[in-house]
């Protein structure tokens, strides 16, 4: 197979659940969107121009992330996120165009950034949260019911809108913090459930190597974004330099010489 499109071997990967849609993005923050034809053939969707290093991005319809990207099916729409804008792009043509932006205005530098799993009710609302080195947490939303809901016929403009912002309890320990992985997941969210029950989305680990779990809810209940600690553990890994978590509730951590 012959990827056409990076000229550098230094690439950042993201996959949509499904594994129908990738994003790759080169050491100049190029990005391309690709997707899985029925033949089972990677194609490439879309070159995505964006105008300076961005520190996360999604292709719509699915749902990816890692480090510095999240994904969204099929490479259809892609939403961008500068340290003081947030960009929604759609993909279906080549090149990407922007279809709408909101700015964005915080005291630290976004250090994560991904898209929550649907809650009961949601419908084909999609929300993405951001967390800074100020601990403060952000999310927004963008609805997709005239794209992907029942009724698309009428299919009218998408845009990105501010849904709410949140202390992130974690402290002055963090040292990474990472989006849980989703491996398949779907709506298991309860639309105003937050206990220990709900399913971790945000690992954070300290220098000293102090693992834990987070979780958060954006139902209607609440006008702030609450998080909850579900688990801690005590790893003894000193300076690690990855950590990474599944929805199969499996936690790897790195440490590179």
């Amino acid at each position: 197979m012959t990827w056409l499109g990076h000229a550098n071997k230094q690439l950042k990967l993201g996959r949509t659940v499904d594994g129908r849609g990738l994003l790759s993005i080169g050491p100049g923050e190029e990005a391309i969107a690709w997707m899985l034809s029925d033949d089972m053939t990677i194609r490439r969707r879309a070159m995505l121009p964006f105008h300076q290093p961005s520190l996360s991005l999604t292709l719509l319809g699915g749902k990816v992330s890692f480090a510095r990207c999240i994904n969204l099916a099929i490479g259809q729409y892609c939403l961008v996120l500068y340290p003081d804008v947030i960009e929604l792009w759609c993909s279906k043509t080549s090149p990407a165009w922007r279809v709408h932006a909101i700015p964005v205005s915080t005291k630290g530098k976004f250090i994560c950034f991904f898209q929550m799993p649907r809650a009961v009710g949601d419908s084909e609302m999609r929300r993405f949260l951001a967390i800074t080195t100020s601990n403060e947490s952000y999310a927004w939303r963008v609805d997709f019911s005239s794209v992907y809901g029942s009724d698309s016929s009428t299919e009218s403009p998408l845009t990105v809108e501010f849904d709410r912002e949140g202390l992130f309890p974690v402290g002055d320990e963090s040292h990474l913090v990472s989006a849980v992985d989703p491996m398949g997941w779907k709506a298991t969210f309860a639309s105003d459930s937050l206990d220990i029950y709900t399913r971790e989305v945000l690992v954070t680990l300290s220098n000293r190597g102090k693992l834990q779990t987070w979780t958060t809810n954006l139902g209607r209940s609440s006008h702030s974004l609450v998080w909850l600690n579900l688990s801690t553990v005590e790893t003894d890994i000193s300076g690690a330099s990855l950590v990474h978590g599944t929805s199969e509730r499996k936690v790897a951590v790195g440490i590179f010489s």
